[in-house]
């Protein structure tokens, strides 16, 4: 008999043989084997099909659930087992094709937009302006260089071991020799710093955990007190004023354009309430930001900030700060005095992803309006995951707010606040 119908023949026999109860005796070898004989006779099925004796005995010899044992096992039928249908090839063909970025999209279209935002890193595309290249030297001068006070070295070595074989020895600030009080309460922030941002990260934390490190950075660097010139305030809630938007084609959905923190200058220091009451008393209302904020609408703002959890969007950040230091720049340049120089000064931008910060420089391009905001710069980044890190970053904050006190508001109280008080 050929092979086909032997196998044939085979398979319906199995198919249709009976379950054994499982509460039933064991049969006995000799009668296992009967009831298999018959069962294959009724089946139409006999010895002289198989061609040898072989053949014969294995079916035989099988049990009900087709193993070759001499004792019948008690088994599930193979009739009441489910049958697996292969699922038939999809009729859809794959394109092969993912949905484009919405945030990519975005940032290709404020390039177009009216006035064009065009966000880009530092190169020889980029021509920076004589005071923009000023305040990039400003910044990254010595970066990293006696940032750490020398009176720290041994809390340094007991608190990262492993850290400070590692650490160059131009870090060190050898002009601090006494460790004061000032320096125990630095080196408690600088410890609470990192372990918070540690298990932020270890413990993938939110954005608002986050931003308790960000603002605690500000602290140790000397900004957001009560006391200080710069303070550091929240803008998520708040909306930018909506005709210092760049215009975008009308079937774009909206676009992100909130920054989460924002450096401001105190309305309530000494060196700024004079100046700011002045104004306050000659135009009763004005708005001195880009933001429709009751309070930050009144007070200056000199720079923007977007945090992020770790693995957040660096180009959503990007976008973010592009869009709210283009507002900021011009709502300062609808407020310049004609009569004085027409150079705004830059906006500084910060984002801060997890660990990861880094500051960017936006300011106006004089010939067709646009607002270009560049970064990151490879001197003006740092991270909290290392002592070291936060040293470095602190002393960049520092610069920041060095830049905003000494020249930021100089220049804006001179070519902006004071002549609004004339007029």
């Amino acid at each position: 008999m050929p092979d086909t119908h032997l196998k044939r023949t085979i398979n319906d026999w199995l198919l249709h043989v009976n379950i054994v109860d499982q509460d039933s005796h064991q049969y006995s070898s000799t009668n296992v084997a009967a009831k298999r004989k018959r069962k294959l006779i009724e089946t139409g099925f006999n010895e002289a099909d198989c061609g040898d004796d072989t053949t014969w005995n294995l079916l035989l010899s099988m049990s009900e659930d087709g193993s070759t044992s001499n004792t019948s096992q008690f088994s599930r039928s193979l009739t009441n087992r489910p049958m697996l249908v292969p699922t038939p090839p999809s009729s859809k063909r794959s394109t092969g094709k993912r949905s484009p970025s919405p945030i990519r999209k975005l940032l290709a279209l404020l390039s177009k937009a009216n006035p064009p935002i065009r966000i880009c890193q530092p190169g020889n595309a980029v021509v920076q302006p004589r005071h923009v290249a000023n305040l990039r030297k400003f910044l990254t001068k010595d970066t990293g260089v006696r940032a750490i006070p020398r009176v720290l070295e041994d809390p340094l070595r007991k608190a990262d071991p492993d850290g400070f074989d590692s650490l160059p020895q131009h870090v060190f600030d050898d002009t601090v020799v006494d460790f004061s009080g000032e320096l125990e309460k630095l080196w408690e922030g600088i410890q609470d710093i990192y372990l918070e941002a540690e298990r932020c990260h270890n413990l993938h934390k939110d954005e608002n955990a986050w931003l308790e490190v960000v603002r605690a950075m500000f602290r140790i660097s000397g900004m957001g007190t009560i006391k200080d010139m710069v303070e550091v305030i929240s803008v998520q809630t708040q909306s930018i004023t909506s005709e210092l938007l760049p215009t975008l084609p009308e079937t774009i959905l909206p676009f992100a354009r909130k920054a989460d923190l924002a450096l401001s200058f105190n309305p309530f220091h000494a060196r700024v309430k004079t100046t700011i009451d002045e104004v306050y008393c000659a135009r009763p209302g004005l708005n001195l930001s880009q933001m429709s904020d009751a309070y930050t609408s009144t007070v200056v703002l000199g720079c923007g900030l977007e945090v992020k959890e770790s693995g957040g969007d660096y180009n959503e950040a990007t976008m973010q700060l592009g869009v709210w230091s283009a507002a900021g720049l011009e709502k300062m340049q609808s407020m310049l005095d004609m009569t004085s120089s027409g150079v705004i000064m830059p906006l500084l931008g910060i984002t801060a992803i997890g660990h990861e910060w880094k500051i960017h420089i936006a300011w106006k391009v004089d010939k067709n309006g646009e607002t270009l905001v560049v970064g990151p710069f490879p001197l003006l980044q740092s991270s909290t995951a290392s002592y070291l890190g936060i040293f470095n970053l602190r002393q960049l904050l520092q610069r920041v707010r060095d830049y905003l006190c000494n020249q930021f508001w100089r220049w804006h109280e001179k070519a902006i606040l004071q002549p609004l008080c004339k007029a």
